[in-house]
């Protein structure tokens, strides 16, 4: 901890004369006195946690933990409300970001310590906008404290301060609080704004609804591997992977089996929710090198087996995946964890619906959501939230496209009342529900919805990552829906080699994106090109997903386009003879009554009718199920 105030302060003689004061001095009970010092570890600490890094904070735990258990002590219940007010310069962008998120009811919580005073002069001496900039707005929180709040806790340290005229009041880390109004001044010379909140126990009581949801999953979690979970949970899995690192260089040696194992596991997770899959099989290898010594983990060994399937999954090794994650089942049913067994349930559904088996994997999310449920998971709990999500994702395989859409609803509304607003789970939402849309042929919406989904892969994911690749063809879709041609194949192109450098070995999406840019060619009258790139779409498909894979139909019927096309002088046999592999394909995966099925099946007919009279082939028409994204 000293370390890191030195390195703070490297440059400032007088800091570090204060920080050798305090190596010699310190002691936990007059933690508030340091801590209400100017310019000193009130600012490494509110630094540190605002930035949420890890390492400092590692570094810092003892002292803010020393400083959590003073102000828990400092607190008093008053049997009356009372009012406390801050003043700050926030950059106009920043305030215009603020104000939008309180309009949309969502809580305010600060990443840190809040100093507070209870002279609203005192306050506003510290917003002041002396030099008149016009990038900043001056702001007066005024924040109302009601009595008896049982999780947000502040205090009068006055009295411990080094500054006792500023009356300050502190709150504990990340208090939450309620908007009630935003008041424009008009008396004050440059602009400013009354903020009115309100301190609030939501915050907390979401956050205890959550580890309460997951209580079974985390009962034999202690805190400290709680905490690193709730990182990824939340959406930061860089710093979960850093806070496990540390962890186990400081501490691992001394843990238990067990604990160790799982605190590997945790680390090969963040890995895996950034898309780095071999370093996450490894970190799962050395976990399962714990576990199978004697006597062996039967349980966490099952769920190390889940996890490796999952990145199998990922990675396009389907039937590996699924053959070794069914292996797990027997293991989750003889210890009774029937929530186990629906996550397991939930990721076979996910693996057959990526070869396009959506019936079966409707089954399989449905059998999930039932075994979860009959393990105690209520409604509101974000693996539910996932479930319906996939089964969503089925029902869109099916063509069931209002349905999925109501299922992709019910997912966000379940998702928005647990995760921060900016969570990847609720873009991920955001883009099914865009991809839907343009299935509907509702394109401005599908703009709207894509836009606001790709800021959260653009946060969550680096370039040339195959889930910012996904987003990124979602949108070419509709570019091509808008005749924007060039602007569709630029960005597939630049999809096509994101895709080529992610995986190693040959994968399905490289087919699907080949198939895109295919078709954009075709649009353009470039028929030798678009033959040329759908060919090797098809070959990826047959090699890398299932025989009757949906899209595999698609590319045969978008061939048969092309070489019985007017503009091409084509093999009318081999268009036939690829028609004919598309109705066969449909014909295995759909159901007698489908639209598709009756299409393709008149289409067939056609083309072997007038097998010899191509002028017929203009009124085909293109694939009426045009899949351009999986």
């Amino acid at each position: 901890m000293l370390a890191r105030f030195r390195e703070y302060y490297h440059d400032n003689a007088d800091q570090l004369r204060k920080i050798d004061e305090f190596e010699n001095l310190y002691d936990p009970e007059h933690i508030l006195w340091w801590y209400s010092l100017p310019a000193y570890i009130s600012d490494i600490i509110n630094k540190a946690l605002r930035a949420l890094d890890i390492s400092a904070l590692y570094d810092l735990r003892y002292c803010i933990i020393d400083l959590c258990q003073a102000l828990d002590e400092a607190r008093e219940n008053r049997p009356v409300s009372f009012t406390v007010y801050r003043g700050v310069l926030l950059p106009r962008v920043v305030f215009e970001e603020t104000r939008h998120h309180m309009e949309r009811g969502e809580l305010i919580s600060h990443c840190g310590f809040l100093s507070t005073s209870s002279d609203r002069e005192v306050a506003i001496q510290f917003g002041m906008n002396d030099e008149g900039r016009e990038d900043l707005v001056e702001i007066l929180y005024e924040i109302e404290v009601p009595p008896n709040l049982n999780n947000v806790v502040c205090a009068d340290i006055s009295r411990f301060s080094s500054i006792s005229n500023e009356e300050e009041i502190l709150f504990d880390l990340d208090s939450t609080f309620e908007l009630v109004d935003v008041i424009a001044v008009q008396e004050s010379k440059n602009e400013r704004y009354v903020i009115s909140l309100r301190a609030s126990d939501r915050g907390s009581e979401l956050a205890r609804k959550y580890i309460d949801e997951n209580n079974r999953e985390m009962r034999d979690l202690t805190e400290d591997i709680l905490f690193g979970k709730l990182l990824a949970d939340m959406g930061d899995s860089v710093q979960s992977e850093l806070y496990f690192r540390l962890m186990e260089r400081d501490r691992g040696s001394k843990m238990i089996r067990e604990k160790r194992s799982v605190l590997i596991t945790n680390i090969g997770r963040a890995l895996v929710l950034r898309g780095d899959y071999d370093r996450a099989l490894f970190e799962y290898d050395r976990a399962l090198d714990l576990q199978l010594e004697e006597p062996p983990l039967k349980f966490l060994i099952a769920c190390n087996i889940v996890n490796k399937s999952i990145v199998q999954m990922s990675q396009g090794y389907f039937e590996q995946a699924y053959k070794a994650i069914q292996n797990s089942l027997p293991t989750f049913f003889d210890f009774g964890e029937l929530r186990f067994v629906g996550v397991t349930l939930l990721n076979m559904g996910m693996m057959v619906h990526q070869q396009g088996r959506y019936e079966e994997a409707l089954d399989l999310l449905d059998n999930a959501l039932e075994a979860m449920k009959e393990g105690d998971l209520n409604d509101d709990h974000d693996m539910i939230a996932e479930v319906i999500l996939n089964i969503g994702k089925a029902k869109q395989g099916m063509g069931k496209l209002s349905q999925a859409m109501a299922d992709f609803d019910k997912s966000l509304a379940i998702r928005k009342r647990f995760l921060p607003a900016n969570h990847f789970d609720i873009g991920r939402t955001y883009l099914c529900m865009g991809i839907v849309k343009w299935k509907q042929n509702e394109t401005e919406t599908a703009v709207e919805l894509l836009q606001r989904a790709l800021p959260f892969y653009e946060k969550n994911f680096p370039e040339g990552h195959s889930d910012r690749t996904y987003a990124k063809r979602a949108i070419a879709n509709v570019y091509v829906d808008q005749q924007m041609y060039d602007l569709a194949l630029e960005l597939y192109k630049e999809c096509l080699i994101d895709c080529r450098h992610f995986y190693r070995d040959k994968h399905s999406t490289e087919g699907s994106i080949l198939n895109n840019i295919g078709q954009v060619y075709s649009l353009l009258g470039n028929t030798s090109l678009a033959l040329e790139y759908l060919q090797d779409a098809l070959r990826i498909h047959e090699t890398t997903l299932h025989p009757n894979h949906p899209d595999t139909a698609s590319i045969c019927l978008n061939l048969t386009l092309i070489i019985s096309g007017n503009k091409f002088d084509g093999d009318l046999t081999l268009a036939l003879n690829y028609a004919k592999r598309a109705l066969e394909i449909r014909r295995a995966t759909l159901s007698s009554d489908n639209i598709l099925l009756s299409q393709t099946e008149e289409y067939v007919r056609i083309l072997a009718r007038f097998e010899a009279r191509k002028y017929y082939f203009g009124h085909i028409g293109p694939d009426p199920d045009n899949p351009r994204i999986s």
